[in-house]
C-alpha cells in the first residue's frame, strides 16, 4: 500500500512540474508550441510512470496493466483537458488571444493529430538498436536481440484512447469543431496502431480481458459523465466576461471621458498621448460578478439560473432554458451511471443475505480446446529483457508443442526451460536434448528420449522422504481427444514405414 500510494504521489508531482511548464511555454510563445509540450509530455511521462511501476508489486499481469492505466489516465486527462481550464483566466475563455482557452486547445488537438502518429511511427530507439547497435554485435544470438520488436503497454494504448474522449466530451459545448479533430485523430490512431500491431511492436504479455472492461465500465463512462456535467457548466458561465446587469441600474453614463485613471491612479492604457480617452457607448450601469463556479451562490450542481447572487444576473432568457435542460440532464446521467455500476451490486449483496446468487454465464459450444489449433495454451513463462525468447517454467515433455507458441529453430526447448537449473526428484530428467525436436508432437515422442531419461534417473539417486510429497514445480497437463491421439499415432506409424 505505501509503495501505491508513493507511486500516486510521484505522479501528481508530475502533473504539477508539466503544468507549470505549459503556462510558462503558452505565455511565451504561443497555444501552438504549448501543444506541441502538451504532446511531448503525453508521449514521454508515461515512460517514466512504467518505470516507477517496477517499484509497484502487483500479482498479475492483468493487474499491473489496470494500475498502469489509471496513472496515466490521470497524467493525460488533466495535464490535456483540465490544465488548460485551470491557468486559463475566465475572461480569456472565448478569446482568439495566443493565451486564450480555444487557440490553446485548438493546438492540442492538432498536435495530437500529426506530432503523436509521427513519432509512433518513427520507432526511433528501435530503428537505432536495429540499425546502429546491431551490426556491431559480437555474435548472431546478440545481433537477433536487437531485433526484437518494440514493447507496448496495452494500458497505455488505451489511455490514448480515453483521453481523445474525454477533450472532445469536455469541451464540445465551447468548441464544436473538437468532435472532428477527435474524429481525425482516432481514425489516425486506428491506422498507426494497426501497422504497429504487424510490424512494429514485439512480443507481450497474454493478458485477459479484465482491462478491457475495466475501461469499458468506468473510463467511458467517466468520460460521458463528464460530457454532461462540464456541458452544463459551459453554458452557465456564458458570455464570460464577469459583467452582471443590475437590479434599478442608473443610467446616462454614455458618452466621451478623457484623461481616465484607474482606481490606484494609474493612467489608463499606460498614459501614452491621447489613449487616456475613452468612449462609454452604454449609459446603464453594470456590476462585476463572478461567473466562475468559485463565485456562485448555494451548491452549484446542478448548474442552473439559481446560480446567480442576488440582484445580479448574467443569464438571457435562451441561457435560462437551455441551463435547466443541461443542468437537470446532468442529475440524470450521473444517476443512471452510478445506478448501472453500483445498482445490480447493491441489489446482489441485499439478496444474498436471504438466498444464493450465482447465475452461470454463457453456454457450452461443444468445442474442445484442441480441436482449435489457432490457439496456444498458457504455459508458464517469463519473459526477460535482451533475451529474444521467454524461458519455460514447467515440464512440457508430455504436451503438444504446438501449445508453447513460439519456435527457435536453432535450439530445442530445453535450452530455455529454467527447470534444469535446479535438478529435482520430480523432475523426470536431468539431462537435457540439444537439438530441435519440433519434428514430433512431444518431446516425450522423440526417438532419443528413452536413452536420456534412462541415464537421467542413474543420475538422481534416492530423493529424501520428505521431499517425494511435494514436487518442486508446477504440474503442466495436457489432455488431447481420442481423435487427435489417434491422427497423431497413424502419423507416427507413416513416418516409420517412410523411414
Amino acid at each position: 500500500v505505501i509503495r501505491r500510494f508513493l507511486t500516486f504521489l510521484i505522479t501528481i508531482v508530475l502533473i504539477a512540474i508539466a503544468t507549470v511548464c505549459i503556462f510558462y511555454a503558452r505565455r511565451g510563445v504561443g497555444p501552438f508550441f504549448s501543444g506541441i509540450l502538451t504532446t511531448a509530455f503525453n508521449s514521454t511521462i508515461p515512460q517514466v510512470i512504467k518505470i516507477l511501476m517496477w517499484f509497484e508489486p502487483q500479482h498479475t499481469e492483468g493487474a499491473f496493466q489496470t494500475s498502469l492505466y489509471l496513472k496515466i489516465t490521470l497524467f493525460r486527462w488533466v495535464l490535456t483537458a483540465i490544465v488548460p481550464q485551470i491557468i486559463t483566466p475566465h475572461t480569456s475563455t472565448l478569446g482568439s488571444a495566443s493565451s486564450d482557452l480555444i487557440p490553446t486547445i485548438r493546438g492540442i488537438l492538432v498536435s495530437e493529430c500529426w506530432l503523436t502518429p509521427l513519432l509512433r511511427l518513427s520507432d526511433y530507439m528501435t530503428n537505432f538498436n536495429k540499425h546502429v547497435i546491431a551490426p556491431r554485435a559480437q555474435n548472431q544470438e546478440e545481433m537477433i536481440l536487437w531485433f526484437q520488436g518494440t514493447f507496448y503497454n496495452l494500458g497505455e494504448r488505451y489511455t490514448d484512447l480515453t483521453k481523445i474522449l474525454f477533450v472532445v466530451f469536455f469541451y464540445s459545448a465551447l468548441c464544436p469543431f473538437v468532435f472532428v479533430f477527435g474524429f481525425i485523430i482516432l481514425t489516425v490512431q486506428y491506422a498507426v496502431d494497426r501497422f504497429s500491431l504487424f510490424r512494429l511492436w514485439g512480443w507481450n504479455p497474454v493478458l485477459g480481458a479484465d482491462l478491457a472492461q475495466f475501461s469499458r465500465k468506468y473510463m467511458f463512462l467517466a468520460c460521458l459523465a463528464a460530457f454532461a456535467i462540464v456541458s452544463s457548466y459551459i453554458f452557465a458561465q456564458f458570455p464570460y466576461d464577469n459583467i452582471c446587469d443590475v437590479e434599478n441600474a442608473p443610467d446616462g453614463f454614455a458618452g466621451n471621458y478623457t484623461n481616465v485613471t484607474f482606481a490606484n491612479g494609474e493612467p489608463v492604457y499606460g498614459g501614452k498621448p491621447n489613449e487616456g480617452d475613452v468612449t462609454v457607448s452604454q449609459g446603464t450601469a453594470v456590476a462585476f460578478c463572478s461567473q466562475t463556479r468559485s463565485g456562485w451562490t448555494g451548491w452549484s450542481f446542478p448548474a442552473t439560473e439559481r446560480v446567480q447572487g442576488d440582484g445580479l444576473t448574467w443569464f438571457t432568457d435562451s441561457q435560462e432554458l437551455i441551463t435547466y435542460v443541461y443542468g437537470w440532464t446532468a442529475v440524470a446521467v450521473v444517476a443512471v451511471i452510478v445506478v448501472y455500476l453500483f445498482g445490480r451490486s447493491a441489489v446482489d449483496l441485499a439478496k444474498s443475505i436471504f438466498t444464493g446468487v450465482y447465475q452461470p454465464e454463457g453456454d457450452s459450444q461443444n468445442i474442445d480446446f484442441s480441436c482449435n489449433m489457432e490457439i496456444f495454451g498458457y504455459v508458464p513463462q517469463l519473459k526477460f529483457g535482451g533475451h529474444p525468447f521467454p524461458y519455460l517454467c514447467c515440464d512440457i515433455d508430455n504436451i503438444d508443442q504446438d501449445l508453447v507458441g513460439w519456435n527457435d529453430a536453432s535450439h530445442s526447448y530445453d535450452y530455455y526451460n529454467l527447470l534444469f537449473e535446479i535438478p529435482h526428484w520430480s523432475l523426470g530428467r536431468k539431462k537435457t536434448i540439444d537439438v530441435n525436436t519440433r519434428g514430433v508432437a512431444r518431446i516425450a515422442d522423440y526417438e532419443g528420449y528413452a536413452e536420456v531419461v534412462a541415464a537421467s534417473k542413474e543420475n538422481f539417486g534416492d530423493a529424501p522422504r520428505g521431499e517425494r510429497k511435494t514436487p518442486l514445480y508446477s504440474i503442466f497437463k495436457h489432455y488431447p481427444t481420442k481423435w487427435q491421439v489417434e491422427l497423431a499415432k497413424q502419423a507416427r506409424e507413416k513416418k516409420e514405414q517412410a523411414l
